[in-house]
């Protein structure tokens, strides 16, 4: 998360929204922090989290929403000024400060224009200005979709242990060569492959490159290019990741990193010839 999204830019009092600024420079923002904190994350999102945390604690009141309601008339000026106040009319110093410390100042300037209909419209403001619906669909997707991988890497595991220890051994080897080389399980062998990765050598520049592969939701962000990149760039994309790979993979220094080397070949040969 790129918290305090809310002071982005010009801030609560500048001639854009902080929040739609910060949304505006997401993309490229995002993309820097990311690359230099790719060891940690994998995505950057704008957040203002004191709108956040105000928003799914309970904190905000009716009479919250009553106080804030009463500053719905005055102008941006009119309102700073009552902020900065030492004997702030219409609210006086102990709601003035609580208010800036559940919303900020751009929550009280925005949150007001909704506040005659309550503390859930006033909280449903929130909600929806401080990128946090975006952060809850990215944490559950992202967690559903490596519980799935760590699942099926189990079952993986599992498979391969009765296939050196089961009396039945041969047919086992047959069904896991035949599981392997099914399309459906490149991504679970990506996953194997970081998983011994993130074990041998962590700061590995493979890691980075197999985290965007699992990542991704489209192949233009498995390569890290565009969102509109043309399926034939995307090929392009694809052949010189594809040699690249292939570069690394005459010197390893781990047999982790020999075996996701070879995913990688593996994946970029396929996204070569679909995209």
């Amino acid at each position: 998360m790129l918290s305090r999204a809310d002071s982005f830019g010009e801030g609560a009092l500048g001639q854009r929204n902080p929040i739609e600024h910060a949304h505006a420079h997401a993309h490229a923002h995002a993309q820097k922090l990311a690359q230099r904190l790719a060891q940690s994350v994998a995505t950057v999102v704008p957040v203002a989290g004191l709108l956040a945390e105000s928003s799914h604690t309970g904190q905000l009141t009716e009479a919250d929403a009553i106080a804030l309601h009463t500053l719905a008339s005055m102008n941006t000026l009119e309102l700073m000024d009552l902020l900065e106040s030492e004997s702030p009319e219409r609210l006086g110093p102990v709601m003035r400060d609580r208010l800036l410390d559940l919303l900020g100042e751009y929550g009280v300037l925005g949150a007001r224009t909704v506040a005659g209909q309550g503390a859930h419209a006033v909280n449903q403001w929130l909600t929806e200005h401080s990128g946090i619906t975006q952060v809850k669909y990215l944490l559950e997707s992202a967690l559903q979709d490596f519980a799935a991988l760590h699942r099926a890497d189990r079952i993986l595991t599992e498979l391969d242990l009765l296939a050196v220890n089961h009396p039945a051994r041969e047919h086992i080897r047959t069904i896991t060569d035949w599981v392997r080389n099914d399309p459906a399980m490149h991504t679970v062998l990506l996953y194997r492959a970081l998983r011994g990765m993130l074990l041998a050598d962590p700061h590995a520049p493979v890691v980075n490159e197999l985290t965007r592969l699992l990542s991704g939701r489209t192949d233009a962000e498995r390569l890290g290019v565009h969102p509109e990149t043309s399926p034939g760039q995307l090929a392009h994309h694809a052949g010189e990741r594809l040699v690249h790979v292939q570069r690394q993979a005459i010197s390893t220094r781990t047999a982790a990193e020999d075996a996701a080397l070879t995913e990688l070949v593996r994946t970029y040969t396929s996204m070569r010839r679909q995209a």
